[in-house]
């Protein structure tokens, strides 16, 4: 499993895979610098077996297999994917580039989460999220049909990852019970959106014309080969309508008849199975499987719909508020280390109270934070306008890192996480390691630059770094000044 060993070796890499993201761009960390999560997923030098320990097989597919692994400096527990090159012909190869590269991109609780890259002269490795819950499939044959306020409790985490993507310009085409897979860290499972190999970057003002999905979630329009990211609300329908009935609307003998059956919209609410469903709910699956797509619902419309709010818990957090309102911004490094340990040490455990407060404030669920958001928040404060605005002003000149008008997923994590994470010397010494990529006790600034894809870090802020830990080695930083920099917060 000999893994790119050298810099030269993983630049003939990236010459020789054009697809394959091996560097985000050589950001620049002075004023126009921009965060973000594929920051923090790049291929990786040296061999994966220095890094991870491997587990139980979990499944085997047609290119390969799919196991526990446990990161060695931190003891998390993630999902391997091996795909065997041999196996891999030109398409399918594409469709992998294609979904690595939109997963890099994507910062969604919602939404599985990729970590990292290998690759050998075998294999390509995909260090992935593990989701332990079983798929929303395997709930509903256990379960055979749900409440309207589970079936709720689902759905918004759905339209809130799919609303994210379309904002994003990215269409997933393949939504389905199978790829909705549950993740029990806590007493309500998290809802997680896998399988993103067939979604594709949305062109304007261009209809996507492949003819791809699963035959009983596809809407009318793709068999036309003329489309938009409105065949995902179609599916959406089609599952809400599993989840509150127990089967499909859509079911033929074959995958042909089912096609007839779709193209033709036929479909209804039988009497018998639907007689304890409300007419709200009836309506709201109406409107996602409305049949002409110009006038089905977007999902920004859907996650707004009367029958979704009434099952969402509206309480805001005020701790949370406080917690931006009292945020000032670091040293560049310094927050950028604090963000890759937020998204690549903390585990699920560790961020499944912060979800709520993340979600209690992003009223309008488009997976990010913005000013409209806050506005509801602090007037639930009962703050008069003047000093709303003011704290907005402030809250957005130090949380939102990007200046997009949004604090993102991961950045909210890292600013709520920032003073209980001080007090765990132990993930803040597991993060050390991560950067001590020589393995000398130290870290340097060219180790920070690798680690963050090949950024350039600006002497200045290096400098900087160096006198906020009181490091008394020569442009080197200790274990010991490491863990007393992240505790400056």
């Amino acid at each position: 499993m000999g893994i790119c060993s050298s810099k030269k070796q993983k630049d003939d890499l990236a010459l020789k895979l054009k697809h394959w993201p091996s560097s985000p761009g050589r950001r620049h960390t002075g004023n126009s610098f921009k965060y973000g999560t594929d920051l923090y997923i790049n291929l990786k030098n040296g061999q994966i077996e220095n890094f991870y320990t491997f587990g139980d097989v979990l499944g085997v597919g047609a290119f390969g297999q799919v196991m526990k692994a446990t990161q060695k400096q931190s003891g998390q527990v993630r999902a391997l994917k091996t795909l065997a090159k041999k196996k891999i012909i030109n398409e399918e190869k594409e469709k992998m580039f294609a979904e690595v590269n939109i997963l890099r991109k994507l910062d969604h609780p919602n939404i599985v989460r990729l970590f990292e890259l290998f690759e050998d002269a075998k294999n390509y490795y995909l260090i992935i999220e593990l989701i332990q819950g079983g798929s929303l499939i395997q709930k509903i044959q256990a379960q055979k049909t749900f409440s309207e306020a589970e079936a709720a409790y689902y759905m918004r985490q759905l339209i809130s990852a799919l609303q994210y993507c379309h904002k994003a310009k990215i269409v997933h085409r393949d939504l389905k019970l199978e790829n909705l897979m549950l993740n029990i860290v806590s007493e309500k499972p998290v809802l997680k959106v896998i399988d993103f190999g067939t979604s594709r970057k949305i062109i304007q003002e261009k209809y996507l014309t492949s003819k791809l999905g699963t035959p009983h979630y596809t809407a009318p329009e793709v068999f036309k080969q003329q489309y938009t990211e409105k065949c995902d609300i179609w599916s959406c329908g089609v599952i809400l309508y599993t989840l509150l009935c127990g089967y499909l609307p859509f079911n033929g003998s074959d995958a042909r008849q089912t096609q007839l059956l779709i193209e033709y919209d036929k479909w209804s609410f039988d009497k018998n199975d639907w007689a304890q469903i409300s007419p709200e709910a009836k309506k709201f699956v109406k409107k996602l499987m409305t049949y002409n797509p110009d006038k089905r619902i977007s999902a920004e419309e859907a996650y707004l719909d009367p029958w979704l709010q009434e099952h969402i818990n509206n309480t805001i957090d005020s701790k949370a508020l406080n917690s931006l309102q009292k945020f000032d911004q670091s040293n560049v490094i310094q927050e950028l280390i604090q963000q890759y340990i937020t998204f690549q040490v903390l585990t699920p455990e560790d961020k499944i109270k912060i979800l709520g407060n993340f979600q209690s404030l992003d009223k309008d669920g488009d997976g990010r934070i913005n000013r409209e958001d806050l506005i509801f928040g602090l007037k639930e404060l009962k703050l008069d306008e003047i000093q709303i605005e003011k704290q907005i002003d402030k809250i957005m000149e130090q949380c939102d890192f990007n200046k997009t008008g949004s604090i993102e997923y991961n950045a909210f994590l890292s600013i709520m996480i920032r003073q209980e994470l001080s007090e765990k010397t132990n993930k803040l010494e597991q993060a050390f390691k991560q950067f001590d990529l020589d393995n000398d006790g130290f870290v340097k600034k060219e180790n920070l630059e690798d680690v963050f894809g090949g950024i350039i870090i600006d002497q200045t802020h290096w400098e900087e770094v160096l006198k906020k830990c009181d490091s008394d080695q020569q442009g080197i930083i200790n274990k010991e000044n490491f863990v007393r920099l992240l505790q400056q917060f």
